[in-house]
């Protein structure tokens, strides 16, 4: 058995493997997959889609319409919605489904009035992302539903970073 796959269950020859590869855009935001394969990266150019098993493939890219960047980017870490990758671009949550072929959005929220800060998804109820922004509400979104949240918290202060519990 290899050095690789003694680390790595699946016995892709590519992870643990070191890598410098340059894109013609600037990524600051990264999630990983709830398999460990793939791995999406975040900027203002939008969303690129890296392979972990043939990194040096073009990239899958997906363009945000937007003249704000990607503030915050996170993989559901659901097996059974393994594709959901939710994004916050300012105000907007953005979902995408990246097993389906479709560069369309799934859900696209106005969620907060003000910056959303942060976005993480519930790993009890997989459907649901909470997003969190400058004014002092966190919210839950069920992104199979329409554009109200299925929970609200108002808190006296901002909130920066969210975070849920197994």
């Amino acid at each position: 058995m290899n050095r690789t796959s003694a680390r790595w269950p699946y016995g892709a020859s590519t992870i643990g493997v070191d890598y410098s590869i340059k894109y013609p855009y600037r990524f600051t935001k990264m999630s990983i997959s709830p398999y460990g394969r793939d791995v999406v990266l975040g900027g203002r150019a939008g969303l690129a889609i890296i392979d972990l098993e043939f990194p040096l493939s073009p990239p899958r890219t997906i363009s945000i319409d937007s003249m704000w960047k990607i503030s915050k980017v996170a993989w559901c870490p659901s097996l059974q919605h393994h594709g959901w990758v939710g994004t916050a671009v300012n105000q907007t949550l953005v979902v995408h489904d990246l097993a389906n072929t479709s560069s369309q959005p799934m859900r696209v929220v106005r969620a907060h009035p003000m910056a959303i800060t942060d976005i993480a998804w519930a790993p009890l109820v997989p459907s649901w992302i909470g997003t969190t922004s400058i004014d002092p509400i966190v919210k839950i979104w069920d992104v199979r539903r329409d554009q109200k949240p299925v929970w609200y918290f108002s808190r006296w202060e901002p909130a920066d970073l969210l975070a849920f519990n197994n």
